[in-house]
């Protein structure tokens, strides 16, 4: 008799989620299976203890909380608008919170997987917050990493994270560490130990501490030198720019020297000249020996005369199609700004 009581409690997906979305589920639903309530737009609540092997509330806006003790092996909550997780959410396997613009608080839950790519309203993690891959990609408000946090992480995505100024020094062993566009790290923990790699691609590093000579140095995915990763522009030559073969690798090394000193140093040569409020306008053709050529649009603003140089398509033939196209226009006569900054 009370296990046939028992299996009253459980829903099929299909008529929990009809339910929910009526409004007037029970409390303590338990779904025997995934729950797919995926841009339900007019959701505004779960029920209390709601159980579901996955609970996929993603692009759902009009949710702005959750209940107490939801359990489930994968939540997934993309673009809504929850402001925090609460205390005594059961989550085994994976938390997705992309794109969470009012996410600012996370509690020190334990959960294998921990996705907060996007969620620009985050200044902190709770203390006590464990899981074995964090991704807090472009979190950009982002100031501090828990120390209890870095006891376990093996996989730690931090790229684009312009806020954040140094690590905890209480760090595990990684396996990988993606920094890349993390513009105010300077320096990192003298005992980092990563097993993999790091990212460094757009950080303030001039070099890493010795416990991680082994480690594997990437530029944005790419894996480069010491000398490429850390070097001077004076320490790359024109010549071994124009002549490397790999395409991937060699937009690394433009990025390392930067436009203005390609077109400075590489004999450009030159397909359209004209001249606007700012001066001088020149389309310019940088040759290689193997792969596509760059061709870019060298500017300069009317109102400070810096100068700039704007890469755009190879099929661009004069100084006002590259421009027009740098503002989103294809025809340059549709393009006739009154005030350019």
């Amino acid at each position: 008799m009370l296990r046939w009581l028992r299996r009253l409690t459980h829903w099929t997906p299909d008529a929990a989620r009809t339910r929910i979305r009526a409004g007037n589920a029970p409390a303590r639903m338990r779904v025997d299976g995934p729950l797919n309530l995926a841009r339900s737009t007019l959701l505004r609540s779960l029920p209390y203890g709601l159980c579901a092997r996955t609970i996929d509330v993603t692009d759902c806006p009009n949710l702005f909380a959750f209940p107490g003790h939801l359990a489930c092996e994968e939540l997934l909550l993309d673009r809504t608008n929850v402001a925090g997780l609460p205390f005594n959410l059961s989550v085994s396997r994976l938390i997705r919170a992309r794109d969470c613009r009012q996410l600012h608080f996370v509690p020190p839950i334990t959960v294998e997987r921990l996705d907060l790519a996007g969620c620009v309203s985050l200044e902190q993690l709770s203390d006590g917050l464990t899981c074995q891959e964090l991704i807090l990609r472009g979190c950009v408000r982002l100031t501090k990493l828990p120390a209890m946090a870095a006891l376990h992480v093996r996989h730690l995505d931090l790229s684009d994270c312009s806020s954040l100024a140094e690590l905890p020094e209480a760090f595990g062993q990684l396996e990988s560490l993606n920094l890349n566009g993390c513009s105010r790290i300077a320096a990192l923990p003298d005992g980092l130990r990563i097993r993999s790699w790091i990212d460094v691609a757009g950080t303030s590093l001039r070099s890493l501490p010795w416990s991680l000579r082994s480690t594997s140095i990437r530029w944005r995915g790419t894996t480069v030198s010491d000398r490429i990763a850390f070097g001077d522009r004076d320490d790359f030559s024109i010549d071994e720019i124009l002549g490397e073969p790999n395409l991937t690798y060699r937009s690394v090394l433009i990025e390392r020297v930067g436009m203005e000193w390609l077109v400075d140093h590489a004999r450009a040569t030159t397909f359209d000249c004209d001249r606007d409020r700012g001066g001088e306008r020149r389309l310019l053709q940088i040759c290689f020996d193997a792969g596509e050529d760059i061709v870019c649009v060298v500017v300069r603003c009317p109102s400070t005369g810096s100068r700039y140089v704007l890469r755009v398509p190879p099929y661009m033939r004069s100084c006002a199609q590259a421009v027009a196209w740098t503002a989103g226009f294809t025809d340059p006569d549709s393009y006739r700004p009154e005030i350019e900054t």
